[in-house]
């Protein structure tokens, strides 16, 4: 039995994949523990055999945790560098030294596209995964349907690479053409003021107030998962919608292709778009006609009013798909 740290910062959605990463070292028998924030390097360095750093490429913030990185190996310990990013880490803020003394493994293809076009080497990339075991626990069945509304939920922070435009349009058109349509909203107070007045709306402002199984129960509600986003270095969402038999309805890019299973209802992307928002990353947007993501919308009210039993072999079909993603094995890699 290893002793196994998993590190990461503040941030509910990379909380979620440390957490997972621990639950799955702990069914693979070890002794795991979750470490949230910067700790002593000679107090993680004496507690664990393995450490494992998970944290965004983000250059405005990352920095010290390569360097937390950097003194582990240098000390002999075991260490690995796990991460994420949504576009290219900009290459004005990349310091010299971090490819020497870095090499992440990705959470997606993406991800390691885009270390790669910044000159970071890959060590190897590790899909994240979902605890299949708690997914079970709450779903359970979808019944025939009683109801003649249709619920499009989204799970998503106030960022322009998330397409809240996009979302808005949609919701607008919903008014006039699809009176059946209704769109819950789990985000923040910047999402509540937007959509606070849509009367086909319900906007909860408790994203990062949320337990992880407070968030999947009230997933669970929807019908469907609609992802307006533009940019995503993994989309973690999609994932678990799918976990729990939900149909989605994205833009068809990478990473969100590399987990969305072929039935999702996917929008077709007509260029991408490198944005810069003073940030430290150079965001690859991959832009989609609003009006083909709304038809998707329509052909879903359809698919769950009018042929429901479609609708239910495909919500079976997705959470078998899902189970390939099991923690268990997914994390695999890092913990054994």
């Amino acid at each position: 039995m290893s002793k196994i740290t998993v590190m990461t910062s503040k941030g509910i959605s990379l909380q979620v994949v440390a957490g997972d990463i621990v639950r799955s070292a702990i069914k693979h028998g070890h002794n795991a523990k979750l470490q949230i924030g910067m700790t002593q390097v000679t107090t993680i360095a004496k507690q664990s055999d393995r450490i494992i750093i998970f944290m965004p490429f983000d250059l405005h913030y990352v920095l010290s945790w390569i360097s937390l990185y950097h003194t582990l190996k240098n000390a002999g310990k075991d260490a690995i560098f796990y991460t994420t990013v949504e576009g290219v880490p900009d290459p004005m803020l990349l310091e010299i030294w971090v490819p020497n003394v870095v090499k992440p493994i990705a959470n997606s293809e993406a991800t390691a596209s885009f270390l790669k076009e910044a000159g970071i080497d890959v060590a190897g990339i590790v899909k994240h995964g979902v605890d299949m075991e708690l997914f079970d626990q709450i779903r359970g069945s979808r019944k025939p349907n009683i109801k003649k509304n249709v619920v499009f939920g989204t799970v998503a922070f106030s960022h322009p690479r998330k397409g809240f435009d996009e979302l808005e349009k949609i919701v607008q058109m919903a008014l006039n053409r699809l009176p059946e349509a209704r769109f819950h909203i789990i985000s923040d107070h910047i999402a509540y003021e937007r959509f606070m007045g849509y009367p086909n709306v319900i906007i909860d402002p408790v994203f990062s107030q949320l337990q992880r199984h407070e968030l999947i129960e009230r997933m669970k509600s929807f019908d469907f998962y609609l992802c307006t986003s533009k940019a995503e270095g993994f989309g973690l969402p999609v994932l678990e919608s799918q976990a729990l038999g939900i149909p989605v309805i994205h833009a068809d890019y990478k990473p969100l292709s590399e987990i969305s299973h072929k039935l999702n209802l996917k929008v077709p992307v007509k260029y991408t778009q490198d944005i810069r928002l003073d940030e430290a990353i150079i965001y690859r947007f991959h832009m989609y006609d609003v009006k083909d993501m709304f038809e998707r919308v329509v052909e879903a009210c359809d698919l769950y009013l009018n042929r429901h039993d479609e609708y239910l072999e495909m919500s079976n079909e997705l959470v078998e798909h899902a189970r390939k993603f099991d923690i268990v094995h997914m994390y695999e890699p890092l913990v054994t």
